[in-house]
């Protein structure tokens, strides 16, 4: 559609990324001109910190160009094909979710949410791109027929690779998609065309991460789900989740420890900015435990005495809807918004599956004993949790 250059704005001394549309498809197609000023027209209402600035747009003898802020340090896609992705994935996720939040919030859905949109500036901070499809809920300007699918395929959402109307949660649902290539180096759905492709984001099961990233499996689980009502509501919900995650890392004891991230600021960090590792020594640390991973897997919470209820799944996100939980050992019921008992219910698998695997209090931030944590700052009353955390404290004290 468009070629992009590297060019210098001689009025200000400064570099800029020129992006020329090709002549050929102006002539042959009207369309992707509209394509093309629209990105321009909506960049330039979208002044967000991680949002691609754009400088000016129009059109010289049937070219139509556009200037915009160069980020010298390339795209998303680079660093997940070298690795360099794996060092920060939620920071970058964080990030984007920020400046598709403030597009939701001015009623723009993206569309085409992948990595080699994703760019970074020199001091590490991420800027989206391309908006050239990127659509106005509910405005009665169409540049796309009714029923035709329009993205990339292997981000695309169910409801997108279908043609169906959408919602913000279509563009959450592909930044799932850029969280799992971060994590695997993978894309979740491969096949060999792509009708195949879209298949699978409708009907193939979420995938499991591996045993390093079981922590994070509640938050791709909230992001991939196949019906828009299961996924995070808001970029803003999806970004408490992110906080709660560092929140929930036990902070070390010793007074020289490396300490946590303070998740107040992380929204302004860079990928300079390093993300706290577990310090070498802390209160808690994990002996060889010389149960069978097979006796712990088939034992699972019943070696803790929980009798917790999964959130059911429900397709009805209104507001005076509400979801009951009941905890162990207590006999009243307690009714949660949708969204908080569905996270819970994530949550709760996540540790079981940390359980099996016998990641109980360690490594720091990807363990049962994480989990549980995150559950109770979303549902304080949940004593099932409660008595888990209790259990797995004394249990990695005493070893």
């Amino acid at each position: 559609m468009a070629t992009v250059y590297l060019a210098e704005q001689v009025s200000l001394n400064r570099q800029v990324a020129l992006k020329v549309m090709s002549p050929a498809l102006v002539a042959t197609d009207s369309e992707f001109c509209d394509r093309f000023v629209n990105e321009g027209r909506i960049v330039a209402k979208l002044r967000h910190p991680y949002i691609v600035t754009i400088h000016d747009i129009g059109c010289s003898d049937n070219i139509y160009f556009m200037a915009m802020e160069y980020c010298p340090g390339g795209a998303l896609k680079e660093r997940i094909a070298d690795g360099r992705a794996r060092a920060h994935p939620l920071l970058i996720v964080r990030q984007i979710a920020a400046a598709l939040g403030y597009a939701h919030d001015h009623s723009f859905i993206h569309r085409d949410v992948k990595p080699a949109n994703i760019l970074f500036r020199d001091d590490g901070t991420v800027a989206l791109s391309d908006f050239g499809i990127a659509k106005l809920v509910d405005a009665n300007t169409r540049i796309t027929r009714e029923g035709c699918a329009i993205g990339t395929p292997e981000y695309m959402s169910p409801e997108q690779a279908a043609g169906k109307p959408l919602a913000p949660t279509a563009d959450l649902y592909s930044l799932g998609v850029v969280l799992y290539e971060m994590l695997t180096g993978n894309k979740p759905y491969r096949g060999p065309d792509p009708l195949a492709v879209a298949m699978q984001h409708a009907s193939a099961a979420i995938p499991r991460l591996p045993t390093e990233h079981l922590s994070l499996q509640h938050l791709l689980d909230g992001l991939l789900a196949k019906q828009p009502a299961e996924r995070f509501a808001t970029a803003g919900q999806l970004i408490a989740e992110i906080d709660a995650l560092e929140r929930a890392r036990p902070q070390p004891v010793d007074e020289d420890a490396t300490q946590f991230l303070d998740t107040t600021s992380l929204a302004g960090l860079g990928e300079t900015a390093q993300l706290p590792t577990a310090p070498a020594t802390t209160s808690r640390r994990l002996a060889p435990l010389w149960i069978g991973a097979a006796v712990i897997a088939a034992a699972g919470l019943a070696w803790l005495g929980l009798d917790w209820l999964p959130a059911p799944r429900s397709s009805d996100t209104g507001a005076q809807t509400t979801i009951s939980i009941k905890p162990i050992d207590d006999d009243s019921t307690r009714d949660l918004p949708p969204e908080v008992a569905r996270r819970v219910g994530r949550l709760l698998e996540t540790a079981e599956m940390h359980m099996a695997v016998q990641r109980l209090c360690a490594p720091v931030g990807s363990s049962a004993r994480d989990a549980y944590a995150m559950v109770i700052e979303l549902d304080p009353l949940n004593k099932g949790a409660r008595q888990a955390l209790r259990r797995l404290d004394a249990q990695c004290e005493a070893q």
